[in-house]
């Protein structure tokens, strides 16, 4: 499926100046060549595509293969999302504030271009999440029960961005902190 074949397709538009905020932010701007100059970004909602995490033993730290791009979805609605970025830069309206493009540059017009500007300089915003997710019992695609319990281990429980099944369409902190609360919550009150 497309963006264009989707009837719900969310992209998120943000913007501000490129030379203050998150420290994160500001080292791809500096990379980029971009402080001093305001940005906006664009991110998938709902990406569609689907990373893994793996464990080799008890102690082994965590491998995290994310994916990215691996739906062409994600691809298309980014790149759609630049170009809304551009339509709503270029009104009249914008026209005391906006400035020039400085990347990729106006020179850059085809979705094919757009799109490798985006796989070289996209981010993950530091919020993965869904990889252990919550479901029915019996759902063979969700590792936890719905009390974040996993299936198969006596004890154990997940509690963390992980267990969601989907991503919220908002910065996850908030939803995830309330995993945790429902999780110490379940266990206090004595719930298997």
């Amino acid at each position: 499926m497309t963006a264009s074949e989707s009837s719900g397709s969310v992209c998120l538009l943000e913007a501000g100046p490129s030379d203050v905020g998150d420290d994160n932010i500001l080292r791809l701007n500096r990379w980029l060549g971009l402080l001093g100059s305001g940005y906006d970004w664009d991110y998938p909602v709902e990406p569609q595509e689907k990373g893994n995490s793996f464990l080799r033993h008890a102690r082994a730290k965590a491998r995290v293969d994310i994916r990215y791009f691996t739906d062409p979805y994600d691809i298309d609605i980014m790149t759609r999302g630049l170009l809304l970025a551009r339509k709503i830069t270029a009104r009249p309206a914008l026209a005391l504030w906006a400035g020039a493009e400085l990347a990729p540059g106006p020179d850059v017009h085809s979705n094919d271009e757009l799109a490798a500007y985006i796989r070289e300089t996209h981010n993950t915003v530091y919020h993965p999440a869904c990889t252990v997710p919550m479901g029915a019992p019996d759902a063979p695609d969700a590792p936890l029960d719905p009390r974040l319990r996993v299936k198969g281990v006596t004890g154990l429980r997940v509690a963390d961005g992980s267990a969601m099944p989907h991503l919220t369409a908002v910065n996850p902190c908030i939803t995830t902190m309330m995993i945790g609360e429902k999780c110490a919550d379940m266990i206090k009150r004595g719930h298997p």
